[in-house]
């Protein structure tokens, strides 16, 4: 029995529909459909006009007004849900990223032979190896065959972040509007608390929120409902040191490099 078929009236039950996209309820059903409109292979973002753009007819597929739309629709709890959302997707994506890269460094002796030998050749990491188009030649010769499944997970993570970024300035500018004085609280309380954070790592005599306070977590949840928050610093997922990362990551950039163009009229990178 699920939980809303333990906690619905019996005279008017919830319903519970077919499910036609993997979505259960509502939020899922918006939140894949705002995908399907931003999809990184159908449409590119432009930072300037803050919407996304169809890569056939380039005409606009989705702009900051359908966001105003939506919070009239959902209201501020329902954006900042569809925000929620978005965020537990993500750590889905990074935690398949993690094992993938647990999986090359330590399992697959193939590749963690390749990075080991790519490493030796790029350094000393403060310049520029000797003969660099021979070294990134080979060393994206040998590691092609890693990136289609990393470059769906950036995609995705990626798209999932712009979304939460218009999601935020939605929030933010009509908590502005709506409470400018709860906006303000919410700006002078956070700045506060930062500052006696960073008091306290200069001088760890100073007070500082211990771990069963639940002042910085409750304040977090005001903020990120407020829009007060960037998505791009957010901390989705942990996990042990894994020094490959940037070397994976600079080879990835590497790779796809040749497949972006750049556009004078919008100062962007587009996939060609």
């Amino acid at each position: 029995m699920t939980f809303s078929q333990c906690t619905s009236p019996k005279t008017i039950p919830i319903p519970r529909f077919t499910p036609v996209d993997g979505s259960t309820n509502f939020i899922g059903r918006l939140a894949r459909e705002m995908l399907r409109f931003t999809e990184p292979r159908m449409a590119y973002y432009v930072d300037q006009m803050n919407a996304w753009y169809s890569m056939k007819t380039f005409e606009e597929a989705l702009d900051m007004r359908a966001f105003s739309k939506l919070q009239n629709a959902v209201g501020t709890f329902g954006l900042s849900g569809l925000d929620r959302f978005f965020c537990f997707m993500m750590v889905k994506e990074l935690q398949t990223f993690t094992r993938k890269v647990i999986t090359m460094c330590e399992k697959d002796m193939a590749t963690k032979t390749m990075l080991n030998t790519v490493h030796r050749a790029l350094l000393p990491l403060e310049g520029v190896p000797g003969n660099p188009s021979k070294v990134y030649t080979q060393a994206l010769q040998k590691s092609g065959r890693l990136w289609p499944p990393i470059l769906d997970i950036v995609l995705n993570v990626g798209q999932r972040q712009l979304l939460r970024r218009q999601i935020a300035n939605e929030l933010r500018g009509s908590c502005r509007f709506d409470s400018k004085f709860l906006a303000t609280c919410l700006q002078a309380f956070n700045q506060s608390l930062l500052t006696d954070v960073q008091v306290h790592y200069a001088d760890p005599s100073m007070p500082y929120p211990g771990e069963d306070n639940p002042l910085m977590a409750d304040l977090t949840s005001y903020l990120e409902t407020a829009g007060i928050h960037n998505p791009l610093t957010k901390i989705y997922v942990t996990s042990t040191r894994l020094e490959a990362v940037p070397l994976i990551l600079f080879l990835f950039t590497l790779s796809h490099l040749p497949k972006l163009s750049y556009l004078r009229n919008t100062g962007m990178l587009r996939s060609n």
